[in-house]
């Protein structure tokens, strides 16, 4: 049975590992592209592109710009504070000189945020790498529009400088509309709160059996994608307050995709009922 063509659009930690090799799973290898990041696709030449039917990666939107034909789009959105902080924690863990003084700000809590003197910490995060990848990025990701077609075979940097170089001169309210607008036309669209209704958003649109036990990837020891780092007692008001400051535009979509999610997990549910 032939599989609809597919782009899972990977939005940094936003369980997205996990349900890519779901998708994936779903395909015959020679079928799904084998390059995850912006400047590794930027090394395969458009006619390589084109050939493939499943396409899942930290890519944005700008796949869109080198394929010849329209394609169904999953996406799934997290909680936007828990994004947030997860991509910091994320950044400690790799050792990533640009965000790993934040996973210890969050880990330490209170007692570092305190030792800190506050604007100095307002000033690193809002640097342009640290902005980058914490500021409405789910927003940007989605409401971006990056042309990647005149940069093949060139050296380019990871999607969140691309979607931070492509946005110059825009305002988030029209970025927001634009990424609003392109959840409505995606064939699934999840939130990583409801993980497991959205893996079977995707198993009944690929026309594949749900799993029993949902795959779980690229989760940080001793988490799980219902822990809530918000509850946590860890992060310090101040820190908290911040990252919601920075994040209004991604709170606004995330409602709007639950929504979305709610009504289309109604209609299979009406569906599966007859």
């Amino acid at each position: 049975m032939d599989r609809p063509e597919i782009y899972f659009l990977h939005i940094e930690k936003t369980a997205g590992s996990s349900l890519a090799s779901l998708i994936r799973r779903a395909y015959p290898q020679q079928q799904a592209i084998p390059v995850y990041e912006c400047p590794a696709l930027a090394n395969l030449n458009r006619e390589q592109i084109n050939n493939y039917r499943c396409y899942t990666g930290h890519f944005g939107t700008s796949l869109y710009s080198l394929l010849d034909r329209e394609i169904p789009t999953i996406t799934v959105l997290r909680d936007p504070f828990e994004r947030a902080i997860s991509h910091l924690l994320h950044g400690e863990r790799l050792n990533e000189p640009s965000t790993f003084v934040w996973g210890l700000v969050v880990r330490a809590g209170h007692w570092l945020w305190d030792t800190i003197e506050n604007d100095e910490i307002r000033r690193r995060i809002e640097t342009p790498v640290v902005g980058a990848i914490l500021r409405d990025y789910q927003t940007r990701t989605l409401g971006v529009d990056i042309d990647l077609s005149s940069h093949m075979g060139k050296p380019i940097p990871k999607i969140y400088a691309l979607i931070q170089d492509a946005e110059v001169g825009q305002n988030m309210d029209s970025i927001l509309e634009r990424a609003k607008k392109r959840l409505d036309a995606m064939a699934v669209v999840g939130i990583v709160e409801r993980f497991d209704d959205t893996v079977r958003l995707v198993c009944n649109y690929l026309g594949i059996p749900v799993p029993d036990v949902a795959p779980v990837m690229n989760v940080a020891p001793g988490h799980a994608f219902h822990i809530r780092h918000r509850d946590s007692g860890l992060i310090s008001p101040d820190l908290a307050a911040l990252i919601d400051r920075i994040t209004v535009y991604d709170r606004e979509l995330y409602e709007y995709a639950r929504k979305l999610m709610n009504a289309r997990l109604q209609d299979v549910t009406n569906r599966d009922a007859l």
